[in-house]
Formats: structure tokens, sequence, C-alpha cells
């Protein structure tokens, strides 16, 4: 008698042939007597198989004595194994875009996945994801934008343009009278006087014509630039006959305090802005400090450290009320002047001299 070769067996005495092993199962050595269902993770997809194959990554087999391996589904793989059971769900930040992945494969920069078995997604305009197998994406800081689906990097607003917020798609250009000539900018600088600029997203001012000067909170054409007259910002008032004077300077003026909150420098590159309201003789500025992001307004990071005082007082007071932390680098707070007359205003933050105001 002849043995019987694997993928074959024989169960009866004197058998004139052997048989082959049915689809989905094997006889891996000779002299069979019967055959075995191939293991779960392997097949034999056709009669006679001495070994059953494993199932190749990206594909699976729970049951035993299969012909064929079942595909892992979107969002599922092996991890790059062979003869497995069953599919893996892809963790967060990485994904499976087809059935029979064999691996699931990392979100690439400006793509993630928050969530398991989720295919990567883009990152909307204003957010990135600066790296692989990201689980979400990020606001841009402010002074900086993403505008296209899918960034990795945010940019640095351009000369001429500004970003408060965080997430912004695209940065806003300066208004008209305002200019900015530095990249990564969070809020544009008036123009300062005796020069204007009448057009949006300006990264300079033009200067007055000879004979000319921008009066009081006036920056925007070159119309407004009044002739011929002599602007003294010390003392706060024109000082020819040929032009028109501003306001008293003894009585409060709040439209001088837009000039001196146009472009006061502050601790990490930000800047001090200032809006004013008048009730008889008190003037009421509410200041905003706009500082890098989450960095302290002054030395110490401490809100309250800020003070006020008038030069030659006499009957005239000042005081600083409700300092806010509004987050974000972002700090207000109020000063009360009562009294007013000719008296310079001098802010003080932290260790740092701020300025010494125009006339109040």
């Amino acid at each position: 008698c002849s043995p019987c070769a694997p993928g074959s067996f024989a169960n009866v005495k004197n058998a004139l042939e052997c048989e082959l092993c049915a689809a989905g199962e094997h006889a891996p050595n000779k002299k069979a007597l019967g055959c075995t269902p191939c293991p779960a993770g392997s097949v034999a997809p056709s009669k006679g198989t001495p070994v059953c194959g494993e199932c190749d990554a990206g594909f699976v087999q729970a049951k035993r004595g299969q012909l064929e391996c079942d595909a892992c589904e979107i969002g599922e793989s092996t991890l790059g194994l062979r003869g497995q059971k069953t599919c893996t769900t892809c963790d967060p930040g990485s994904e499976a875009k087809i059935k029979g992945s064999p691996e699931c494969e990392k979100c690439r920069p400006g793509f993630y996945s928050g969530e398991p078995g989720k295919n990567c997604q883009a990152c909307t305009p204003g957010e990135v994801s600066l790296f692989e197998a990201s689980t979400m994406c990020e606001q841009c800081p402010p002074a900086t934008f993403a505008g296209s689906q899918g960034a990795s990097v945010c940019e640095a607003c351009p000369l001429g343009e500004f970003s408060f917020s965080r997430g912004q798609g695209a940065c806003i250009p300066c208004a008209a009278g305002t200019f900015t000539n530095t990249l990564r900018t969070r809020i544009c600088a008036a123009c300062p006087e005796d020069t204007y600029q009448n057009q949006e997203g300006q990264s300079v001012c033009e200067k007055c014509p000879e004979g000319t000067y921008t009066e009081c909170a006036t920056f925007v054409t070159e119309e407004t630039c009044s002739e011929p007259c002599n602007w003294q910002a010390a003392e706060g008032v024109c000082v020819t006959a040929e032009c028109t004077e501003c306001e008293d300077a003894t009585k409060p003026d709040c439209a001088r305090w837009d000039r001196f909150s146009a472009s006061r420098s502050l601790l990490s590159g930000g800047f001090l802005d200032c809006s004013c309201a008048t009730s008889g003789d008190t003037l009421l500025l509410t200041m905003t400090a706009y500082t890098a992001l989450n960095e302290p307004l002054a030395s110490g990071g401490l809100l309250a450290d800020i003070s006020v005082s008038l030069e030659s007082p006499g009957d005239a007071s000042a005081v600083v009320v409700n300092p806010v932390d509004a987050g974000n680098g972002t700090y207000t707070w109020e000063i009360e002047v009562e009294g007013v007359g000719q008296h310079a205003l001098s802010v003080v933050v932290g260790d740092e001299h701020v300025d010494q105001s125009p006339y109040a």
C-alpha cells in the first residue's frame, strides 16, 4: 500500500485510493485517517489542501472550516497582522479609508479624527493640526490665520492687516486712518499726528503736505490736514490765527484721548487703547491693554498693579476703578478724573511708565 499524500486521507482498510480533503479542511501529514477543519484565522478555498492559509492582513475569519476570509470594514484593520480572527477599530487620530485595509494610517498634518473608527477630516479655515495622528484641530492664535481647509500651520497676519480674535480664516485690513508695519499684529495703530491714510490695509501713513497738519482726532484723508497751522502736542492747542483751535483744553475733551490711545507700546509687544466719556467736570477713561496671548499685563502679573497721577493736580484728582482681567491677554480698567484742568495724566503699569498723556 502507498501512504496518502498530505491533503488526502483514507479511513478504511484496503482502500483503493485516497480521498481529497474537502474545502475548508486540511491534512498536513502523510497517511492521514481524516481531515481537520481549518482553525479560525485561516481558510482552505479548495479540495486537497495540505495546510490552511492564513488570512492576509486586512482580512479575518472568526469561524473554523471556512473557504475564504472576510475583509475588515472601513475604519478597521488587522494592524498589519496576518491570520487574525477579528478586526481592530482604528484609534482616534488614524483611519482605514477602504475595506480590507491592512493597517490604520495616521491622519496627516492638517487633518484629524476625534473618534475611534472615523476617517480623518480636514481642519476648517482658522484651525490647524500641526502633527500626525491629531485627534482635534486647534484655533490659530490672535495675529495669525489659516485661510484654507486642511492647513497645518497658522500664518502671520501680513503688513497692513491684523487679527485680534482666535480661529480666524483671514486677517482684517487696517481701517483708513490706521496702519501696522509689523507682521503678526493684533491691533492696528492710528496714524501719528501730522500724517494721514485714506486707504485700508496699509503699512505706512502719509505725511501731510508742508504747512498742514492733522487736527485733534482726524487722521483719515489729506483734506483733513488744515492749512496753514501748527499743532502743538504739548499744549494741546493750535498756535496760529489761521487755523481753527481745538476744544478748550481746560474742559474734558475725549477727542484728544483718541490721539493718546493710538499706539502706546506695552509689555510683550501689546498696545494700550482707551475710550472716554464726560459728565460735567468728570472725565471717565476706559482703558484696554492688549498683550501677547496669555502673558501678564505687568511684571508680577497683577492687574491691580496700576497707578495714575496728575502733574500739578491742584484741586483735581484721578483714581483707578474697576480693573478686570478679560482673559486672552486683555485687561481693562477705568480712570475717573475729576476737576479736569491743565493737568497731564501719567499712567504706570507695574514697573513700566506707559506714557504721559495729552492734557486731560
